[in-house]
């Protein structure tokens, strides 16, 4: 068994000398000082864990010749603790508190919220210590306040408990995450990155600082606890025997569940720092440009060709320079000469007007505007006057055109330099790297490096931080050389690597760093240095400092960077490489920027951990948006603390052992040295099996009321049925509904409320079974809780159902009723359920089993306070009263949640994903009706051009006459539809064979495009209408080809999917699944219990049945249905029994009039009893209201469903819609819509199903989704 370092962290903390640790000497003025001084010096080197353990050592006897009383022992501990204590504030001074997270979770308030009452726990204990010392240093203070003081610390159990919850959930609920903040934060910052970058922080260097933190609140809240008792003894009023035993057990739990959780966290998290993007891009402070590497250029023809000729076109001067300035008085003469090369030149078009840059800048043009109105660059006035350039003819043959090309030219506008002299650290004086960032200097990009000591246990002395200086030199030096002090930028040596650097083992830092020149590509190295964790002392002694440089004997990807617009237009760039990439500084796009500026842009921000910490590791990255040209920018990985090897002190072995076996200590001599196991063995410690001797919850004695044991029985048996049965949703339902009601924080603030009563009851109702047996407890400690919890039920039930159900004098005054808010906000607002995969209703229901359990404990609760007063009075007419409130508040409760169930919606389905993923979110229907281009003389029989494109609206193939387009192209060899003619001459991007597209776009030669632009992978193949004998035009039409064929998947499985009623089993979620090519329905099915509830380990998907379209005996309307032009219609209906006593227990689609229609299989039921009423006989199969006639609905011209997230369900049911394609001048009709959902519709927990149906979900102008969707069983009848 071996820990994290961060927990050893916390385990070995080195503490400074404490300021306050003196505070108790003025309990006893009798007591030894020279004890009180050896503890305090034992207290600062102990740590957390250590001053735990101690603390249940204190009513053990000492040995022989020592101080022996309790209270002595209790001193000693209380002067160590306060040692530790100061140690680890003044250390935690030097810490940015992790609440700083906080500020950068504007969109998550449920987060902040609980954050702040985490945080007011922490001040709270906090400002309990400090006047503890305060009491503790004074002799000065009236008995009385003292008293007062010591029963109002004591509050700080309740505080701890409520923080424990906050944080990590109940105890006895440890499986439900949804109510874990450690989950929520956890889940949180893997889903958005941003988060972190603006902390400058790690995710694991976060989490360390709360754990941290957690820890010191938990110390402080003991160590007051400690000394109210020690007061309260010293007042005789009492001993708190049992008290001491149930906190200080209590307190063992904690931090060993706290250790426990923390430790699964920090291992997984992330290590790496980034820098987000800036609120504003300020060159020269948070970033840097490489510039004129790769410039849009005009030049002629003529000025491009040795001998000044124009023979040829701009495309064949992909490589060359510039001759001279034919017509000196022409653009040539009023532009600065490309002294580089020029290269990719293109001719766009004859005629332009040119708004030329000033002088100063690096750019040549701000815009490019040609005659057609064409533009390139961005749209604004020209601060010089317009250049107006026409391509003119030579000999009247020749025409000399200008042509847009790029430029490479090394000059003093141009900087394009990296360094490449090695940067160390200062190891001899034990310094490592601890930051990164760019700099620019003398026209050459450094990556500086941040240094500082290396203290023990991975500590920095933060005042030696310092940049260290960079090596003052130009490129124009002598002996300074290129590729090796520097490397330069070209055509044809511009890439950079995007790794992370990581040594093998993790007992080495990051001392230096350089680039280096790899066949052309900058490569990043680091400098590896092995240390000493305990130390922190580098081991100079050997040689075993060496560079890594990273290399991957794999080929590397490309992340390619096309058509892009300046950076800093956006300021919320992601990080988009991964390791074992390469990137190329290139130009920006014509269209966007007529390729003037060189990206990417380098980040210039300092690239630091807050507090610092030494690294592993580190990278290069490229962040950036779709669309822009990004950052390039260095990242940071701290040293792993989760992988550093260390003995887990004995005291940590043994606080694990608290709820382990007697095995324990075979695991703890494979985790601690021999001499702790002797020491331990000699002082007999680890023989003690907590098992056999901690009496956790000993048999009620009849000091409780027999009536009061029955509703102690009763609250058990709904605990458990909620525990086995429901997985404790119910709190999952009061903590998700802040997840989907964002922007009402009055909702979200009483949802908050309303959770923060039913925690606060149930912590009461724990703390009661601790107190079954009065004996060993203080009399004092009983009848404070009494008091306590009968103040506490008081006003925490009428705070309860004030917040959710208003006033009862005003029923009717809405506003103040946060059941009519939600239900009213789920009506206007349907889509936020999608998100906790739960109907409205069941959210409804859920929160009233919540409330209903917290009334029953508060209820007895009060019985059990009662009984522990009886001295003081029978307390007849409260036990009435309260009696009489439970009865009328529980009847107001069930009717009115009754009332609001009834008409909730049951529906359950999903949501768009927040990343639309092939075949594990959506799944297509491929080449269903798919854009085709051919010529009219291949789609009739006898090969004329008598007609229009418009006449073939059914037709097919029939040859290749022309053998030029038709040739490149895949015939279409089923049936051509709805042709139409566009234009004559055109250009088509042929898809990648491998794809299920035929073209990636259409460019027409008027600019008229089908599909969206970029750049082709293949090479555009011209499609050109020509004339037959003169009179008739061979025109190319755009038409629609319906083909089934290999990449063609149109199959449905008309096959029966029946739950395994034999067993008692139903339906209880839904999914699409294509296997085979054929999409089936798939269901999820699980054992009916009583009263609605579902087994959950019986749960499982039903396997789809094995076959396929081309198997024998498999055919065509019966086995499974095939979409075409003529039959490719689906109904949207929902199905539903007449009664609400049957449930889904099986599902089909049929043909019907060709479409698919979905038909459900419903089995009678006993709600009480659970079962299934002979199903084998009386299921039936119901279809629903016929849709034959219904509406339709039409997609329209749409675009690809997956390029929005934000897909809402269309609300009519009993609709239809149609297969069809994606819009022509959207996608050139390529792709067939609607998806289908393939995300799994179920609800948690699990219920039975009186319904299912299939629907659609888009956005206007997307293809959108079809899915399938479920409706729970109808509950409100069954509502007592």
């Amino acid at each position: 068994m071996r820990f994290s370092i961060f927990l050893a962290t916390l385990l070995a903390l080195q503490l400074s000398t404490p300021t306050n640790s003196k505070w108790y000497h003025h309990l006893d003025k009798n007591m030894d000082t020279v004890l009180l001084e050896e503890a305090i010096l034992e207290g600062m080197d102990m740590s957390v864990d250590e001053i735990v353990e101690n603390a249940s050592q204190i009513d053990v006897p000492q040995e022989q010749g020592a101080p022996s009383t309790k209270e002595t022992n209790a001193k000693l501990w209380l002067t160590k603790a306060g040692a530790c204590i100061d140690g680890m504030e003044q250390r935690n001074t030097e810490m940015q508190s992790y609440f700083a997270f906080a500020e950068n979770q504007e969109e998550n308030t449920p987060i902040m919220a609980k954050f702040k009452d985490i945080q007011d726990i922490m001040n709270d204990i906090s400002r309990r210590y400090k006047w503890l010392q305060i009491y503790g240093d004074s002799e000065n203070f009236e008995n009385l306040t003292l008293i007062k003081f010591a029963e109002d610390s004591l509050s700080a159990i309740q505080q701890i408990d409520t923080m424990h919850i906050t944080l990590f959930g109940r105890e006895d609920r440890d499986h439900v995450t949804p109510n874990n903040l450690l989950f929520q934060l956890q889940t949180t910052l893997k889903g958005s990155t941003n988060y972190i970058c603006k902390s400058q922080q790690s995710t694991q260097q976060f989490f360390y600082l709360l754990f941290q933190d957690i820890a010191l609140t938990e110390l402080k809240a003991q160590a007051t606890i400690e000394f109210s008792w020690l007061l309260l003894k010293q007042f005789e009023q009492g001993e708190f025997t049992e008290e001491k035993r149930v906190i200080r057990e209590g307190l063992k739990r904690r931090t060993s569940r706290t250790l426990k959780l923390f430790k699964d966290v920090i291992s997984t998290a992330d290590r790496t720092v980034w820098r987000c993007d800036p609120t504003h891009h300020t060159p020269g402070i948070t970033y840097e440009e490489v510039t004129r590497l790769l410039q849009g250029y005009i030049e002629n023809e003529v000025d491009l060709h040795p001998t000044s000729q124009c023979w040829s076109t701009c495309e064949d001067y992909s490589s060359a320079s510039s001759q001279g300035c034919y017509y000196p008085t022409e653009f040539c003469g009023k532009q600065p000469r490309c002294s580089g090369h020029v290269l990719g030149c293109q001719f766009v078009e004859s005629h332009m007007q040119i708004c030329q840059a000033p002088w100063y800048s690096n750019r040549r043009y701000e815009f490019i505007h040609y005659q057609s109105g064409h533009r390139l660059g961005q749209e604004g006035s020209c601060g010089r006057s317009l250049s107006q350039t026409y391509s003119w003819y030579t000999w009247f043959l020749y025409h000399c055109s200008y042509c847009m090309c790029l430029c490479d030219e090394q000059g003093p506008k141009s900087d394009r330099f990296f360094n490449l002299r090695p940067v160390t650290a200062d190891v001899e004086r034990n310094r490592v790297v601890t930051g990164l960032r760019f700099v620019k200097h003398n026209r050459i990009l450094h990556l500086q490096i941040q240094e500082g000591e290396l203290l023990p246990k991975g500590v920095i002395n933060q005042t030696t931080l310092q940049w260290k200086p960079l090596e003052e030199y130009s490129i124009t030096d002598r002996d300074v050389r290129e590729g090796i002090d520097y490397h330069m930028l070209t055509h044809e040596r511009r890439s950079i690597d995007l790794d992370e650097l990581e040594p093998i083992t993790n007992d080495f830092l990051v001392t230096g760093l350089r680039f280096a020149n790899i066949e052309g590509d900058l490569h990043l190295e680091a400098h590896y240095s092995p240390f000493q964790f305990e130390s922190g002392k580098l081991d100079l002694s050997t040689d075993m400092s060496y560079w890594q440089n990273g290399a991957i004997e794999t080929l590397r990807e490309e992340l390619p960077l096309e058509n892009t617009h300046v950076p800093t237009l956006s300021t919320s760039s992601i990080p988009f490489s991964s390791s074992n990439q390469y990137i190329d500084f290139t130009h920006t796009g014509f269209e966007q920027d007529a390729a003037q500026t060189t990206v990417p842009f380098i980040d210039i921000q300092e690239v630091v951990s807050n507090p610092p910490v030494p690294l592993s590791g580190i990278g290069i990255y490229y962040k950036g948006r779709q669309g822009y040209g990004g950052f390039l920018g260095p990242k940071i990985i701290n040293l792993d603390f989760a992988q550093m090897k260390v003995k887990i002190p004995i005291f940590v072995a043994l606080l694990l052992a608290m709820h382990t076996n007697a095995d324990v200590v075979k695991v703890i001599k494979k985790s601690v040295s021999d001499a702790a196991i002797k020491l331990a063995q000699e002082e007999k410690i680890i023989d003690y099996v907590p098992d056999e001797n901690i009496p956790i919850f000993q048999e009620t004695k009849s000091m409780v009321e027999p009536r009061l044991m029955e509703i102690r029985s009763r609250i058990e048996e709904l605990d458990q049925t909620m525990r086995n049965q429901h997985h404790h949703f119910a709190d999952f339902i009061i903590e998700s509904i802040a997840d989907y009601i964002e922007k009402n924080s009055l909702i979200m603030a009483n949802m908050q409320n309303i959770q923060n009563i039913i925690n606060r009851i149930s912590l009461r109702y724990q703390r009661m079974q601790t107190y079954k047996t009065r004996m060993p407890f203080e009399k004092t400690s009983l009848s404070n809780f009494a008091q306590e919890t009968l103040s506490i039920i008081e006003d925490s039930l009428d705070e309860l159902h004030l917040t959710l159900l208003g006033d009862e004098d005003k029923p009717h005054f809405t506003s103040n009723n946060l059941l009519i808010q939600l239900d009213t906000r789920l009506k206007v607002s349907p889509s936020h359920m999608c998100r906790t995969r739960q109907s409205a209703q069941q959210f409804f229901y859920l929160l009233q089993e919540d409330i209903a359990l917290a009334e029953l404990k508060a209820l007895a609760l009060a019985e059990f306070s009662w009984s522990l007063l009886k001295e003081e009075g029978q307390f007849t007419k409260e036990r009435t009263i309260l009696q009489e409130g439970f009865q009328r508040r529980t009847n107001r409760t069930l009717r009115m949640f009754k009332e609001v169930m009834s008409r909730q919606d049951r529906t359950v389905w999903r949501c768009d994903p927040a990343h639309h993923t092939p075949g594990v979110t959506y799944e297509e229907v491929t080449r269903l009706l798919q854009g085709y281009i051919e010529n009219e003389v291949d789609l009739n029989a006898d090969g004329r051009c008598r007609y229009d494109c418009a006449r073939y609206n059914y037709a097919s193939n029939h040859g290749c006459y022309d053998n030029e387009f038709c040739s490149k192209q895949p015939a279409c060899s089923g049936r051509v539809h709805n042709c139409k003619f566009v234009e004559s001459k055109m250009e088509v991007c042929l898809a990648d064979k491998s794809s299920s597209r035929r073209y990636d776009y259409v460019h027409y030669e008027s600019g008229h495009r089908f599909g969206q632009w970029g750049q082709c992978d293949r090479r555009t193949d011209e499609a050109k209408s020509w004339r037959r004998w003169i009179f008739w035009q061979c025109s190319y039409c755009m038409c629609l080809c319906d083909e089934q064929g290999p990449k063609s998947d149109r199959f449905f499985n008309l096959r029966p999917v029946t739950a395994d009623v034999e067993h008692n089993r139903v339906v209880t979620g839904l999914r699409f699944v294509k296997h085979n090519r054929i999409l089936h329905l798939q269901i999820q099915e699980g054992e009916l219990l009583p009263k609605g509830v579902i087994n959950q380990t019986t749960l499982q998907w039903k396997p789809v049945e094995e076959y396929s379209i081309t198997d024998r005996d498999v055919r065509q309307g019966v086995d499974y249905h095939m979409l075409t032009y003529h039959r490719r219609s689906i109904d949207l209906n929902e199905l539903e029994p007449q009664s609400n006593n049957s449930l889904i227990t099986g599902l089909r689609f049929q043909d019907v009039g060709g479409r698919l229609h979905l038909v459900a299989q419903y089995s009678e039921f006993e709600f009480q009893s659970g079962k299934l009423i002979d199903p084998n006989e009386q299921s039936y199969w119901g279809t629903g209201d016929s849709a034959q006639g219904s509406e339709k609905l039409t997609l329209g011209e749409t675009h690809v469903p997956t390029i929005t997230t934000s897909s809402l369900p269309y609300p009519k049911s009993y609709q239809y819609l149609d297969f069809t394609h994606t819009g022509f001048e959207q996608d050139a009709a390529q792709t067939t819509v609607p998806f289908i959902d393939i995300q799994e519709v179920v609800s948690s927990p699990p219920v039975p199903l009186s319904g299912i149906g299939i629907y659609y979900k888009g956005r206007e102008g997307y293809g959108g989704f079809i899915g399938p969707k479920i409706i729970n069983l109808d509950f409100s009848p069954y509502l007592q």
